[in-house]
Order: structure tokens, then C-alpha cells, then sequence
């Protein structure tokens, strides 16, 4: 077995000293494909102008982004109050199931007819609610139910943002809050 070695030897170093091919040239590079940023863009938050008379408060908690007091209309008790909540992406659940959950802060046996609306805002897809009745409110567990209110109205706006779902919440009584309906609807065509 022993002359077979030189000759694997010469085999192998043959194979070795052969120029080995080139490796292939790199494919040219591709343009990413282009990409517009705007206000929907995840990396921008979204953005609005406070309608002019509305009175901005420091948030009463943290997933508050803004909370506002109105001017009430004559007759009124209190002043309506506007809030701005979003908890992030793929947080807070859907629309149609937040919208269901403003329903249900109103007595059922009061209610009017909850009028919905979906609408395109500078791309921004954005669901329109408006609710009336006796409001009750959030039902917190453990906790004692706020007091119902008679003749109370509810302009909700539910806005989809690459950084999840922003919801927008006008309450108060009704004439006060009939009042503010143009300013609302106002500030959410600034939406950005």
C-alpha cells in the first residue's frame, strides 16, 4: 500500500495548487422600497390642536395624554369634560368592543340611539360615536357606582395610530355638550 501514498499526495496537491473560481459577484443593491413618513408613522405621536375656550389640565393619570374642561352652556350645572386616553399598541381592544363599553355607561332604559360613524382623517381611519341618556359611568370593582345622571350626551372618537388606539371622550350635559360638537369635531380634523 505503500506506493499508493505518494500518489495521493500528488493528487492532493494538484487539486490545491488549482485556481479556485472566483466567488460570484455580489448582486447589485436594491433601493428600499420608499416610504412616506407622516403623522402615522409608529415613530410620531399623534398630534392635535386644542380647540380654542377648552381649558387644559394636567392628566388625572397616566394614560391620560390629555383631559380638557369646557365652557358649559346656560341652565348647565357643570362643565363637560373631554379626555384623551391610548394605552399603546395592540393594547386597549378593539373599537367595536370600546364602543360597547360606552354603551354600557349609559342606563339602557334612558338611552337614545348610539349614532356611529367611521371617517378617513389625513389617513387616519377614525370611528364616530354619539350616545345620550343617564349616564353611570365606569364601573370600577370593589368600588361604589358613581351617581347616575340624567340628560347627559357622550361624542366618542376612536382613532387607529400605528401606536395603538387613541380614544376620544367628550361627556357632559347635553346642552353643554351639543355646544362643544363643532369644536370637537373641529380638533379631530387636526388630527396629525
Amino acid at each position: 500500500m505503500r506506493p499508493l501514498a505518494p500518489l495521493v499526495c500528488l493528487s492532493l496537491l494538484a487539486a490545491c495548487a488549482k485556481s479556485a473560481d472566483p466567488p460570484p459577484a455580489p448582486a447589485p443593491a436594491r433601493a428600499a422600497p420608499s416610504t412616506t413618513t407622516s403623522a402615522a408613522s409608529p415613530a410620531a405621536p399623534l398630534g392635535w390642536t386644542d380647540p380654542p375656550g377648552w381649558v387644559r389640565e394636567p392628566p388625572s393619570n397616566p394614560m391620560r395624554l390629555a383631559q380638557y374642561t369646557l365652557p358649559k352652556a346656560d341652565g348647565d350645572a357643570e362643565a363637560p369634560t373631554c379626555v384623551i386616553n391610548t394605552f399603546g399598541a395592540g393594547q386597549g381592544g378593539t373599537v367595536d368592543a370600546n364602543i360597547d363599553r360606552w354603551v354600557r355607561q349609559f342606563d339602557p332604559a334612558s338611552a337614545g340611539a348610539v349614532e356611529k360613524q367611521r371617517r378617513d382623517i389625513h389617513g387616519l381611519s377614525v370611528t364616530l360615536v354619539e350616545l345620550s341618556g343617564t349616564w353611570r359611568g365606569m364601573t370600577i370593582p370593589g368600588a361604589a357606582p358613581a351617581p347616575a345622571k340624567p340628560a347627559q350626551r357622550m361624542l366618542g372618537a376612536i382613532v387607529e395610530h400605528p401606536s395603538g388606539l387613541h380614544f376620544f371622550k367628550l361627556v357632559g350635559p347635553d346642552a353643554s355638550v351639543a355646544r362643544a360638537k363643532p369644536a370637537f369635531l373641529a380638533m379631530l380634523e387636526t388630527l396629525r
